[in-house]
């Protein structure tokens, strides 16, 4: 009697230990009433929507890996019941470099959206710039190719 209680505590608390342990480590994401809506295009000339492309919504208040959107046909995006707070929003999407909201250029500090309780911020406009290849060999002076050359883009 006395080994089947021992065995019975020795199974209860590893497990009661990590239930406390899960719940102290998981953030409750709490729901609001705020919208941030907008439309995802190319940074060309003739802006053209991008479909299908990844949105995603961090912040403070929501869970670790932020909310995702995809984009509609149209480049549309929509994120509703937020808690008031402030947000960073970034797209991506295969043959494009990826891109925060308000960023002045390639992988630079988007600028963070604002909402408070109620807030709708609709029209946010993000650009994505197309990604590119280039190929080729550098050569010496003899017309040789030269080994350990790095080449950098800025």
């Amino acid at each position: 009697m006395r080994s089947l209680a021992l065995l019975i505590a020795v199974c209860l608390v590893p497990s009661a230990l990590l239930a406390s342990q899960q719940s102290r480590d998981v953030r409750t994401v709490t729901t609001g009433t705020a919208e941030i809506s907008g439309t995802l295009v190319t940074d060309d000339t003739t802006a053209t929507p991008v479909r299908r492309a990844i949105v995603t919504l961090t912040g403070h208040e929501l869970s670790r890996s932020g909310l995702i959107a995809v984009t509609d046909d149209a480049g549309q995006f929509a994120f509703t019941s937020l808690p008031a707070g402030r947000y960073s929003l970034s797209a991506s999407k295969s043959g494009y470099l990826p891109s925060m909201y308000g960023a002045k250029r390639p992988a630079g500090p988007g600028t963070a959206i604002v909402v408070g309780g109620g807030q709708r911020e609709a029209g946010v406009l993000m650009k994505l710039l197309k990604g590119s290849v280039l190929s080729g060999t550098v050569l010496d002076d003899a017309g040789r190719p030269a080994p350990d050359v790095t080449i950098a883009t800025y």
